[in-house]
Parts: structure tokens; C-alpha cells; sequence
């Protein structure tokens, strides 16, 4: 998703597949406000099909912020199946984000159905191999698929940019 760097530049105005960034103040660390503005610059029709995207250290740190009354912003799923939400929103962990640090972009938030394609490259190959070292007889099988990926609508996803240290 990061092929193309993320631009601060104002929806239509950045340059095509980027991604929008909203900066935070702080290269190590940030705040709740910050997160919320993400949700808030998306528009609404973004938003309704928003999700957070970020790895598990990030995560970890997510899940300490709280309202000025002290309830944590993050709530855990208590229903099996069910991803954990942060201001109302579910939370994806993927570790191939990356960790906060200076002008990094590790956390992500919006409609990813909207702004992203996973698209098959080639058709399912099948290969059978007849040799089974462990159980004679029985045949091995290795499938493969090759996809690939591509900004759709670059406007319905926003990321976080870590202040420069």
C-alpha cells in the first residue's frame, strides 16, 4: 500500500495512488486526538466501513490511551471472532507495518475495501508429486497463486506520519 508515499496534499490534490498522511507531533509516540483526526478528515462514506490497521507493538501502545474520565479508548472483542475496536472502529493487526519512529507511517485507518484491489495475476497452478516420504501411496500437492495489489481510491484511507526526530 505504500508503493507511493503518502502526501499531506488535500484529496484531489496529491498526486495519483498516494495515500494521505496526517502528521503527528511527537516521533515516538501519539495521542488519541491525533488518531481521532484520522477518522474525522476521512468522508462518511469512508468512515462507515472503517477499520484501523497497525502491528502489534503499535498496537500495544493503542490500547494505553484513554478519555480524560480514565476509560481506556481501546475495548477488547468479547465475542469469539470478533476484532477488537478502537473508538468504536475494529482494529487489524498486520505486522508488516511499520513500528513508530521518526517519519514512519504506522498506523493506518479507513476503508480498505474502497482504497485498496487485490487482484490474481495468473490463474491456480496445481503440481502433484507422487513421492511421500512419509505415508507411501498418497500423493503431495502444492498450489499456487500469484496476486497482486493496487491503490483504488486513494481517499479513503488515511495514515499517521511520525514527526522527523
Amino acid at each position: 500500500m505504500l508503493n507511493v508515499a503518502p502526501e499531506a496534499g488535500a484529496d484531489g490534490t496529491r498526486t495519483a495512488d498516494a495515500f494521505k498522511f496526517l502528521p503527528a507531533t511527537s516521533a515516538t509516540a501519539f495521542t488519541a486526538d491525533e488518531l481521532l483526526t484520522m477518522v474525522y478528515d476521512l468522508r462518511a462514506r469512508y468512515r462507515n466501513n472503517g477499520r484501523w490497521l497497525m502491528n502489534s507493538a503499535t498496537a500495544g501502545m493503542l490500547r494505553k490511551l484513554k478519555t480524560g474520565d480514565g476509560a481506556y479508548l481501546w475495548q477488547e472483542s468479547v465475542v469469539a471472532g470478533q476484532p477488537s475496536t478502537f473508538s468504536g472502529y475494529p482494529v487489524t493487526i498486520v505486522e508488516a507495518m511499520p513500528d513508530v519512529a521518526a517519519n514512519e507511517h504506522p498506523v493506518a485507518f479507513g476503508d480498505f475495501e474502497a482504497g485498496y484491489i487485490l487482484a490474481q495475476i495468473q490463474g491456480m497452478t496445481v503440481t502433484a508429486q507422487d513421492m511421500s516420504i512419509t505415508e507411501p501411496g498418497f500423493n503431495k500437492l502444492y498450489v499456487r497463486q500469484r496476486i497482486g495489489g493496487c491503490v483504488y481510491d486513494e481517499n479513503a484511507v488515511r495514515f499517521l506520519k511520525m514527526a522527523a526526530s
